[in-house]
């Protein structure tokens, strides 16, 4: 197999792969996972070898962070190391502020172990992970300097305080608020700025702004504060709270209707509990969120025709499908086929299958694939091949597959013909 490489000096070659993962969106953590396979000039494998390695952190020309590290190769010529647990050359891991600009990472690698580096290599980050972002982030301070909270009890400021992942708005509370097309005392600004925050990810600058301006607070009364205070889970709106705020028409007031449902939703009636490992949805769930009410499925078996797949309709062109994360997969299998068409290949394959009666499965990003793998014993069934394509783009010539045996994530040729694919949907 031919890989294309993505560092090169006239000593070595080696091909590097950056993986980060956060465990939790609730506390960020003071380290990221970096994983490289080392190939020497000849192409061959550096294995079981110490090797010497220089990681900095870069925001323009600066760099804010540097270390060093002396991790061994494994048999497969594969080493592991955390950043931000190197011995700190200058700046604080801790201390980086991810908002301020864009941010690259800088790899120099000695194969023999010590400072002679001869493989260096400059790639920006295009995905900080969240909860690193979150530190520094602006939202935070704006929701924190609100410090009038006029007819906003100090409750309900605590909870909303305490909301720190801000990561997700259900599908009912975004009918509920489309639905509120009067937005009568609801600021103009306000009512802009939710408009605008189609993704429903995260808080905006214009929202925090927008927030912070509708001092009064016209219309929220003691009573929504104070069930909205008691609702400290905050994972999901239930059936009775939705036919609340739907009948609520004329939006002068938040109704004693709309304020009893919400208070009695002490319970969390209407929630549906899930678990890794249930057969739900046409396939197996293998990933949720911090609700448990939300997550990804995976297809109960590989959707293989019996012949190689490639990840590409045979055209070497950018698709663009350069997302990862969670959900990030369908977004790129529908710029996949936008680009090459209909065909035989990985993502159109996927977006053809019709497990359980469900239209919307795709092809997994890298990130998603990796999350399958992990929870490969929970979805039990054949995985048939050791090789699997994601929807993750890596240039012209190359996207993003994974081992299943060994779990690392290659880029290699869209060509090659003996990866599988297992399609996945969220819910």
């Amino acid at each position: 197999m031919k890989f294309t490489n993505s560092i090169r000096t006239s000593m070595c070659i080696a091909v590097l792969t950056l993986l980060l993962a956060i465990s939790s969106f609730a506390q960020a953590p003071e380290k990221m996972s970096y994983q490289a396979v080392i190939r020497d000039a000849e192409n061959a494998l550096v294995t079981s070898q110490q090797l010497g390695m220089q990681i900095s952190i870069l925001q323009g020309d600066v760099a804010v962070y540097e270390e060093t590290q002396t991790p061994t190769s494994n048999t497969n010529g594969l080493v592991s190391l955390e950043i931000g647990e190197g011995t700190v050359i200058s700046g604080s891991f801790t201390a980086i502020d991810w908002s301020a600009d864009t941010s690259f990472i800088k790899i120099e690698t000695d194969p023999a172990g010590g400072t002679n580096y001869t493989i260096t290599g400059t790639s920006q980050l295009l995905s900080v992970p969240y909860a690193l972002y979150a530190k520094t982030s602006s939202d935070s301070s704006a929701v924190a300097e609100n410090s009038d909270k006029v007819s906003y009890s100090d409750t309900a400021a605590a909870a909303v305080a305490l909301n720190t992942a801000k990561t997700v708005i259900t599908s009912d509370q975004s009918d509920a608020i489309t639905a509120n097309s009067d937005k009568v005392s609801y600021s103009d600004a306000a009512a802009a700025a939710v408009a605008l925050n189609t993704a429903k990810t995260v808080i905006t600058s214009d929202q925090s702004d927008a927030i912070t301006a509708n001092s009064d607070k016209v219309s929220y009364s003691d009573a929504a504060a104070a069930a909205v205070a008691l609702n400290t889970a905050k994972t999901v709106i239930t059936s009775d709270q939705s036919d609340a705020i739907t009948a609520n028409t004329d939006k002068v007031s938040y109704s004693d209707a709309a304020a009893a449902a919400i208070a009695l939703n002490t319970a969390k009636v209407g929630a549906t509990a899930h678990a890794i490992g249930d057969t739900y949805g046409g396939g197996i769930i293998f990933w949720l969120d911090s609700s448990g009410q939300h997550g990804l499925i995976a297809a109960t078996e590989d959707q293989n025709t019996g012949t190689g797949i490639q990840w590409y309709n045979g055209t070497h062109t950018v698709t663009n499908a350069v997302r990862d994360g969670i959900g990030a997969g369908k977004i790129n299998t529908e710029r996949i086929i936008a680009n090459q068409g209909s065909g035989t290949y990985a993502a159109q394959i996927c977006a053809n299958y019709q497990g359980g009666n469900y239209g919307d499965w795709y092809l997994p990003s890298k990130y998603e694939l990796n999350l399958m793998r992990e929870k490969k014993t929970e979805i039990g069934g054949v995985f048939q091949g050791n090789y699997f394509w994601s929807s993750t783009e890596g240039d012209d010539n190359n996207a993003w597959f994974q081992s299943f045996e060994f779990g690392n994530q290659i880029n290699a040729n869209k060509n090659i013909t003996y990866s599988s694919v297992r399609a996945v949907r969220a819910f």
